[in-house]
């Protein structure tokens, strides 16, 4: 018995051996691996094979300009910075660089009017660590015509812009706009559509995914904004029952002022013969307008869906809506 114990004890030592020195190989291989595999990019790249394929110098290009009436932009991946110059008017980019690789903005500029399009030679590379910049600087106090912006992606911050005519065009990326007083249109594919301390005039606000967040703004007519998924957030000082109010939502909290609503999914209308108007539609998100407290809802509303010949939900909207006002 001791002789078979002592076999058998011998083999489960030399297993034990083996898979430990099986274990010590995978381990070297995992560090291995580790040291040479960007686990942050998706298509599983060795960072030798992003560095090799990066734009690795960049160049800052500047152009001057006498003066300034429309912007026209039509880029592929940058940010673009749009603010007031202390002096003249100019735009200044970033150019990158690889070899015989290039990524360039193409600029054109006659009587006023400024165009900046994408400019790619050769294949489009990584951009690591090398993002393009695009910055406008705008005539002081003055207005621009038009300004049209076509971006694939990136972050486009406005400050100080004024102009009638904005025409914003995103795929993926943040728009935000300060101090400005624009009217137009900006659409958003992926990203969130910010307004603050600005003025709004017959704007139309969208995105599919994203929020929509306008906050110490003022709201100058009729006002349109819609996200697929996200919050549309606005607190203005203008009084609620200064609107006429046309909202929808399938899945989310609509709140005016202190009253939270429910069951809005045939829509809630308020408000008659305003000279303002505000539509606002989201298919999941929250709808807050001028919400005083978040954390203090001071009633609930709940809307009942009436029958198409009946006027009883309007009028109940009506009602609503003069409660509020008493509070806003």
């Amino acid at each position: 018995m001791s002789k078979n114990k002592k076999n058998n004890s011998f083999k489960l030592d030399k297993k034990q051996i083996a898979i430990g020195f099986f274990a010590i190989i995978v381990l070297a291989l995992i560090f291995f691996l580790s040291k040479n595999i960007d686990f942050s990019n998706k298509e599983g790249k060795s960072s030798k094979e992003i560095n090799e394929n990066s734009y690795n110098s960049s160049k800052i290009m500047r152009v001057d300009l006498d003066e300034l009436k429309t912007i026209n932009l039509d880029l592929k991946t940058c940010d673009v910075r749009i603010q007031e110059s202390s002096t003249n008017p100019y735009v200044e980019y970033t150019n990158l660089y690889k070899d015989d690789y290039s990524y360039e903005v193409k600029s054109k500029y006659k009587d006023g009017n400024l165009k900046l399009s994408s400019d790619i030679k050769g294949k489009e590379l990584y951009m690591k660590n090398k993002i393009q910049i695009v910055r406008i600087f705008l005539p002081k106090n003055k207005k621009i015509d038009s300004v049209k912006l076509k971006l694939g992606a990136g972050d486009v911050k406005v400050t100080n812009l004024v102009s009638d005519d904005v025409g914003f065009n995103l795929e993926s990326g943040n728009v935000s706009f300060e101090n400005s007083k624009i009217s137009g249109t900006v659409e958003n594919n992926a990203g969130s559509i910010l307004v603050k301390k600005s003025e709004l005039k017959n704007s139309n606000l969208n995105t599919k995914t994203g929020n929509i967040i306008v906050t110490d703004t003022k709201l100058q007519a009729d006002e349109k904004m819609q996200s697929q998924n996200g919050d549309i957030i606005i607190k203005t000082k203008d009084p609620i029952k200064s609107f006429n109010i046309n909202a929808r939502l399938d899945v989310g909290n609509f709140v005016l002022g202190n009253v939270s609503y429910r069951n809005i999914l045939d829509g809630y209308t308020s408000g008659k013969n305003k000279k303002k108007s505000l539509d606002l539609r989201t298919n999941v998100g929250d709808i807050l307008f001028n919400q005083s407290d978040e954390n203090a809802i001071k009633e609930e509303e709940f809307i009942n869906v009436s029958s198409p010949d009946s006027n009883e939900n309007s009028d109940s909207n009506e009602d609503n809506i003069n409660t509020i006002d008493e509070n806003n």
